[in-house]
């Protein structure tokens, strides 16, 4: 799960709704980011071993998420990692050796968690958000720092379709950059690159639905 949320009072009630997470069955994950760019933008983000153990924290935090989120996302967690020039879903069962599904015609949400340097100037990570910006079809590029564990960075990507992210990977790949200083120690969460077409939901009758009706359905839940 994907929280946004935004304003000076934001972070204390993020905080008390990390807190609780962390404290209840079935919570793989729970952490608070807060942007490289704007100290009032912040990325909340969710990991639970099943849904039965989201619905159950679900019950418990109804008034807390409506009243934070200004933007939520769903996705069931599918970690990739890069073979080659292309990036391969890392869980055998969330691919066959034998079949490649058409990828969403939408936009393509991108979670990257990796560990940096705290203590690295962040001008270098905000100005690569910048000039990524300013490609053909991206439409968000940001970069967050853990508030809890500040060695923690997470990217939050979006762009317009499939076959912009594939102009915009190659190009990346033809730069042929110098690999990384090496990382510092991760306390918390794991290292992950997930990749999700981007689906916003609404709160409907009780249950969260994707927000565009096109994304969903009146009588099936999947």
């Amino acid at each position: 799960m994907l929280l946004r949320a935004e304003g000076p009072d934001a972070m204390p009630r993020l905080a008390a709704l990390t807190e609780a997470a962390r404290a209840m069955p079935g919570c793989l994950h729970a952490e608070d980011f807060v942007a490289l760019e704007s100290d009032s933008q912040f990325l909340h983000v969710e990991l639970w071993e099943t849904p039965g153990a989201w619905d159950a924290a679900y019950a418990a935090r109804t008034e807390a998420l409506t009243a934070l989120a200004y933007r939520l996302e769903f996705y069931k967690f599918a970690r990739f990692a890069p073979t080659g020039p292309a990036w391969v879903a890392v869980d055998s069962d969330a691919r066959g050796e034998t079949l490649r599904w058409p990828a969403a015609p939408g936009p393509i949400r991108i979670l990257i968690q990796v560990t940096g340097n705290p203590t690295d100037p962040a001008q270098p990570l905000v100005d690569l958000s910048y000039g990524t910006r300013q490609e053909e079809g991206c439409l968000e590029f940001t970069f967050f720092r853990s508030v809890d564990f500040p060695e923690n960075l997470a990217l939050l990507e979006s762009w317009a379709s499939p076959a912009i992210y594939d102009r915009h990977w190659q190009f990346r790949l033809s730069q042929n950059s110098p690999p990384p200083p090496p990382a510092p120690e991760r306390r918390y969460g794991e290292t992950t690159f997930e990749w999700y077409p981007e689906c916003h939901f609404i709160l409907k009758n009780g249950c969260w639905v994707a927000e565009e009706p096109a994304k969903r359905m009146d009588t099936v839940f999947w």
